[in-house]
Formats: structure tokens, sequence, C-alpha cells
């Protein structure tokens, strides 16, 4: 391999884009047909217990996520509706939401815990 094949092989490389699983899943969800659980599982290769968990994650951040049960089969899931944050309005967790903290976040030393803990009789 030449030195030109290796810097085009490296250009490539940088400029593909990374999707993440929870962009997959969100893309996956807006479908308007929406997907069942194993069908999300199967396709960003988790369990069904972690898409679940995933699809909780997406509701505790705004997400609106509507459960179509179909008779005989799976239930489907589809995002009805997303957060303010992700159209770029703002909403819960903006930066506007953060503004009378004044950039002060000490944690204070009493919080922290000092020294080791031990089980009873336990010598150090």
């Amino acid at each position: 391999m030449t030195q030109a094949d290796k810097a085009s092989n490296s250009e490539n490389r940088k400029t593909k884009s990374h999707t993440t699983k929870k962009a997959q899943l969100i893309r996956l969800l807006k479908a308007k047909a929406g997907a069942d659980i194993f069908a999300l599982s199967k396709r960003l290769e988790w369990q069904p217990h972690t898409t679940r968990a995933a699809l909780s994650g997406l509701r505790k951040a705004g997400y609106e996520i509507g459960i179509e049960r179909p008779e005989g089969k799976p239930p489907r899931y589809r995002i009805t509706a997303e957060p303010e944050v992700a159209n770029g309005k703002g909403g819960p967790g903006s930066a506007s939401q953060h503004r009378g903290l004044g950039g002060d976040l000490r944690v204070s030393s009493t919080c922290l815990p000092v020294g080791r803990l031990h089980a009873p009789g336990h010598r150090a």
C-alpha cells in the first residue's frame, strides 16, 4: 500500500460520520409504521430489556412515544412528539433554565467521605 493510499483511507475514515445507536433508535421510531421491540432489538443488536430501557430513557428526555397494539401482533412503538430541545426551541435542561445558578456548582466538603469505611471489627 502506498502513502497516497494510506492517506486516502485515513481521510475516508475521518469524513465518514458515526451514527449513534440512540440516533438510530430515534430514526427507526420516527417511521410512520413505528417498530416493535424485537425489530428494534435485532436492528440495534440489543437485548429486548435494553431496548425497553432505551425507550424509557427517550420518554424521560421528553419524547412522546405512542404504542399501537395490533391484534395478534407485538406492540409497535412510534415517536409522536419530540421534546422542544430537539426542535431547537429550548426547554427543560436548556441553558436558559440554568441561568439562576450563576455558574457556581461547588460541592460542599461536608458531602465528601473522609477516610475509609470499614466493616465492624475490621482494623485498617
